[in-house]
């Protein structure tokens, strides 16, 4: 049992050490840290040495009769004692009313004559850890102050001009010589704590420096790591959509193509088998194109070539091409509306017309596919005189915002669990954004769950007036084309 207690006794101790001395097991954070901690200690020390002064010089006073000094010197401790004790002030305060007790106990001391020498050790102190707690300007700065003070001082006692009833504690000569041996002290002890100082600033804030960096390098590995692990199973599924995609049309072909061999068929039916082998022959042609595309594009091979277009016969191309799909899969719930900016059916613009009609074929199809019913959208409209906005709208099943950020990456495809699996390789609206930055605009997407979705792309707006005289338009062409060459 007397083990035990003493044990007890001894965990007791060694946790109020730990909680109020020494310092905490949580990993500090700069030099703010540390001064926080040796404040801790100065604190303690404050503490006990203070009430050892307190009662050798309050006692003194009174015994002198000097009540009003005695009251003072109270007070400052007492004060000290309550800013020490009070968590809610902060350690700035905290720290910068303990400076001003050490210079004011110490400037009132110097003052009394008998006690000088109490009076330059609370100066001392000051300076030491005003350069600790605040940093080298704040040592410097007291160290600065504390030469004024002597000076003061040293007026007060010898200079005539202040009348005093007490006596001088020490003659002239020597008040010189003890204040030089002060500040030569003073200054040669706050010269290696200042480079003490501030080396561990310059290696607490290399560390800190460090960190950042290891931590911003750790972020950026795991963010690598999970975009390509985002990318490999995004290429692992597009290859499985290729494959798919690749397997349908040509499956289609080869079965109509042994078809056409049987010599009982009726000409109807042999026109319709041609037309289906011609009709996968083309979406076959189209995703190889795709591939190719993107392929160029994120090699950077890619080339844009500018000619006049008429806008009011591409958007009415599109059109009849969407009907035609529609028609040819019996899907006639949904109407083909366009609307066109401007009713000049002779509007021409500078543009290449293959690839704008790449991207609002891409965009009307994958419009199609995700519409059971309703409408779907083709137009544009002009933004200002040096720029156009196409769109392209439905009333489909719509996005989620999740989706609609990642709906333009490479190979993604919007899953919907439980509902109906939709084709496609994942590339229709990558190769859109890439066509539409290449032409110099910007694509984005306005979306609702279950109430649609709509595309738009801005394109730069140059107008090009064609010329009735053939001659004049193959010349414009030419020049056309050797602006290009240029280019």
């Amino acid at each position: 049992m007397p083990k035990l207690s003493e044990n007890t006794l001894f965990r007791h101790l060694r946790a109020f050490v730990n909680r109020h001395l020494g310092p905490s097991y949580l990993p500090g954070e700069g030099i703010d840290y540390w001064r926080e901690r040796i404040f801790h200690y100065f604190s303690l020390a404050t503490v006990f040495f203070g009430i050892a002064l307190y009662l050798y010089y309050g006692l003194n006073f009174l015994l002198g009769g000097q009540v009003g000094f005695f009251i003072f010197l109270s007070a400052v401790f007492v004060l000290t004692l309550i800013a020490l004790g009070l968590p809610a002030l902060s350690i700035r305060f905290r720290i910068g009313w303990i400076l001003f007790a050490l210079y004011l106990t110490g400037s009132f001391l110097l003052l009394q004559g008998m006690h000088l020498m109490g009076g330059l050790l609370f100066l001392f102190a000051s300076s030491v850890m005003a350069a600790t707690m605040a940093g080298a300007i704040y040592g410097l700065l007291y160290l600065f102050l504390h030469s004024i003070t002597l000076l003061a001082v040293g007026i007060y006692w010898y200079s005539g001009w202040i009348q005093t009833e007490l006596l001088a504690p020490v003659s002239l000569k020597s008040f010189i010589n003890l204040s030089v041996s002060f500040l030569v002290l003073n200054t040669i002890t706050l010269a290696p704590l200042l480079s003490l100082l501030n080396g561990m600033i310059f290696s607490i804030d290399k560390e800190k420096r460090y960190r950042r960096i290891l931590q911003k390098d750790q972020k950026d590995l795991l963010l690598a790591s999970k975009r390509a692990e985002e990318s490999d199973r995004l290429k692992t599924a597009f290859l499985s959509n290729m494959s798919h995609e690749i397997r349908t049309p040509m499956n289609a072909i080869m079965g109509f193509s042994t078809l056409l061999n049987n010599k009982q068929l009726e000409e109807r039916e042999r026109e319709e088998f041609t037309h289906l082998i011609q009709h996968n022959a083309r979406n076959l042609m189209l995703l190889v194109e795709d591939i190719i595309d993107i392929s160029k594009m994120e090699t950077g091979q890619f080339k844009v070539q500018y000619a006049p277009c008429n806008l009011h016969q591409l958007l009415n191309g599109l059109r009849a091409t969407a009907e035609e799909e529609l028609f040819r899969m019996g899907r006639n719930n949904i109407e083909i509306k366009l609307n066109e900016g401007s009713n000049d059916k002779r509007l021409n613009i500078l543009t290449d017309a293959l690839r704008l009609r790449k991207i609002l074929y891409n965009l009307m199809s994958n419009a199609i596919k995700f519409t059971e019913e309703g409408s779907v959208e083709l137009g544009y409209r002009m933004e200002s005189d040096q720029e156009l906005v196409f769109y392209v709208k439905d009333t489909g099943i719509g996005l989620s915002d999740a989706d609609a950020e990642r709906i333009f990456h490479s190979f993604y495809k919007v899953q919907h669990e439980g509902e109906k699996l939709y084709g496609g390789t994942g590339i229709g609206l990558t190769i859109a954004r890439h066509l539409v930055r290449f032409m110099g605009g910007e694509i984005w997407v306005d979306t609702q769950v279950s109430k649609g979705t709509s595309f738009y792309f801005s394109h730069p707006l140059q107008k090009v007036f064609l010329p009735h005289n053939p001659e004049e338009l193959k010349t414009l062409v030419h020049e056309l084309d050797d602006q290009e060459g240029r280019h």
